[in-house]
């Protein structure tokens, strides 16, 4: 197995994840959209990468700041009594739809400043404050979901990084095996070389001490 391409996937991946960000750049934008209480003007925007869960969380979170009380209407987000006193003075109802779009999330946040709802061309300067909250939270919900990414990879990389060790170490500890068993192959093939040389040797006294027990034995019946 190519331990190196192993190393390099969750990288690429990560990578991969913030060129899809740095590609998708995030826009607000005003469109009218139909939601929970008509079809009224408001801010949507895109977040790659993003999960809805973590977005709804972040959300909620977000608006509590604004001592909103957070409920559901008819499948919007309701931050009820919103206080952004650089919108307004009064309190607000914050509607907020979000969904799945493809590899990330599509939010409409609609801002309810009591009878009319926030636009561009009603309200150009509470416009601008809206934007940038609702932009402010697109790219910190982008940016969280691609370093839980990153965070993920490096633990991945970690581990593969443990596992190549063990291996290597394990490979190491082989390697020593085989030296002392060539060390001992080589050893036994000596011992061998030698105890050849003294069979051959044994074998010329054998065939020596034949001929003397065999004369012994003549002389033996010689004498009867």
């Amino acid at each position: 197995m190519n331990y190196v391409k192993l190393l390099l996937i969750p990288v690429v991946a990560v990578l991969f994840s913030v060129n899809v960000v740095a590609q998708s750049k995030i826009k607000v934008a005003e469109q009218s959209k139909k939601m929970s209480k008509g079809t009224n003007p408001g801010l949507t925007v895109n977040i790659p990468e993003a999960d809805l869960k973590n977005v709804e969380k972040s959300w909620k979170k977000l608006m509590k700041k604004y001592s909103a009380k957070m409920s559901n209407s008819s499948g919007d987000l309701l931050a009820q009594g919103a206080e952004i006193k650089n919108i307004s003075d009064m309190s607000m109802n914050v509607y907020a739809n979000i969904s799945k779009s493809g590899d990330g999330i599509n939010m409409i946040v609609f801002f309810d400043l009591g009878g009319t709802y926030l636009s561009q061309s009603s309200h150009a300067t509470e416009y601008k404050v809206a934007e940038k909250i609702v932009y402010n939270f697109a790219v910190k919900a982008a940016t969280e979901a691609v370093e839980g990414q990153l965070k993920e990879a490096e633990k991945a990389l970690s581990e593969l990084e443990k596992d190549r060790s063990k291996l290597e170490k394990e490979n190491e500890g082989l390697e020593n095996d085989i030296d002392k068993y060539n060390n001992s192959i080589k050893n036994a093939e000596n011992t061998i070389d030698n105890n050849v040389k003294t069979i051959n040797k044994k074998n010329e006294d054998i065939a020596n001490q034949d001929k003397v027990v065999a004369d012994i034995k003549e002389r033996l019946k010689k004498i009867k």
